[in-house]
Formats: C-alpha cells, sequence, structure tokens
C-alpha cells in the first residue's frame, strides 16, 4: 500500500482540514503508523478524542469508518461474525419438499449469503482502505468472553488490517520496553 502522507506537518495539516486539532505526538503517531502499516493504539479518559481521531483518520485517508463498539457480554458472534439462523432454517424447510441429500443442504446454509459480517470481518475482508475503531475495549470480560480471541485474531490480522486500526486500550500481550525507560531530560 503507497503512503498517504509525506511528512508529520502533512497529517497534522489534513487532520486540521477535517477539524481535528493534532498535536504533533498524535500526527507523528499516525504518520508512523501509515508508513509502517500499523494500527494505532489510543487510550485516554472520557472526552479527549479518541473517537474523533479515528473518524479523523478515515476523513483525511478516504477510507471508511468501521466501528466496534465493545460491552459487557460481547462474543465472537457480534464481533466477528454469525449466521442467519431464520433463513438458514427457512432454505433446510423450504429444501425438504425437493428431498435434496443432507451433504447439498449443509454446503449452502453455510455459505456466503447465510452469513452476517460483523465489524471485524468487515475490516478484514474490505478490499478499500477502512478505520477500525474498536471502542471501550475494557468493558468486556477479559476472562469470559472474547477478548483474548479478538486480540489473537487482530495480531494474526494486523497486515490485513493496515488500513488503520484505532483502539482504546487495546491490551497487545506484548511488554513496552520503553515503560520503564529513563526519560531524557
Amino acid at each position: 500500500m503507497a503512503e498517504r502522507f509525506e511528512s508529520v506537518p502533512e497529517v497534522a495539516e489534513r487532520l486540521r482540514s477535517v477539524s481535528y486539532l493534532a498535536d504533533t505526538n498524535i500526527s507523528g503517531v499516525v504518520y508512523l503508523a501509515d508508513r509502517l502499516e500499523k494500527p494505532v493504539l489510543v487510550e485516554g479518559p472520557a472526552g479527549v478524542g479518541k473517537t474523533e481521531l479515528a473518524k479523523a483518520a478515515a476523513a483525511t485517508t478516504g477510507g471508511r469508518l468501521i466501528r466496534l463498539q465493545c460491552y459487557e457480554g460481547l462474543d465472537e458472534s457480534k464481533a466477528i461474525y454469525e449466521w442467519n439462523y431464520k433463513k438458514q432454517l427457512l432454505r433446510i424447510q423450504a429444501d425438504r419438499e425437493h428431498e435434496r441429500d443432507w451433504e447439498t443442504v449443509e454446503a449452502d446454509i453455510f455459505s456466503e449469503q447465510f452469513l452476517l459480517t460483523r465489524p471485524l470481518l468487515e475490516a478484514i475482508r474490505a478490499a478499500e482502505p477502512v478505520v477500525l475503531l474498536i471502542d471501550e475495549v475494557d468493558r468486556v470480560e477479559v476472562e469470559t468472553e472474547a477478548l483474548p480471541d479478538l486480540r489473537r485474531g487482530l495480531e494474526a490480522f494486523h497486515s490485513a488490517l493496515s488500513s488503520r486500526a484505532i483502539a482504546r486500550g487495546f491490551p497487545t500481550g506484548r511488554r513496552d520496553p520503553h515503560r520503564n525507560a529513563p526519560r531524557r531530560q
């Protein structure tokens, strides 16, 4: 994928053109994320502009914004995909009249036309650039719900999601080598 920004000041100017005022740090992160084709992970208290950054990034790059709103009880079927059970049941009932064998019916009802894509699969499959906003990740129950699989899935498909993933507090499971590093004065 070609780089969409030539410089950090260009990022700042393009974000400003869509009414997002970014400082040099934010502009630098967006610039590097674009160059490295990596996600931007954003964390902070309510009202600091995390969601607006995702919207602005989509607007400046011409990408479509796809949003996954996390909540307690979120599971893979709401984040990735699920089957359209009602449509599958109707097809099974309709096929009874045609007396087709089960293997044929099964292959049919588990085909693309019965799949309900959710935000993650939509972003992974997108042919065009997208901005994936995963919002309120801290609301998902880490031990019992989809977050561990969600994290592994995003790490596995990070190149497929190179269009930018902007997330709130998304734990990567990796130790930050700079966390305890001395700061320059």
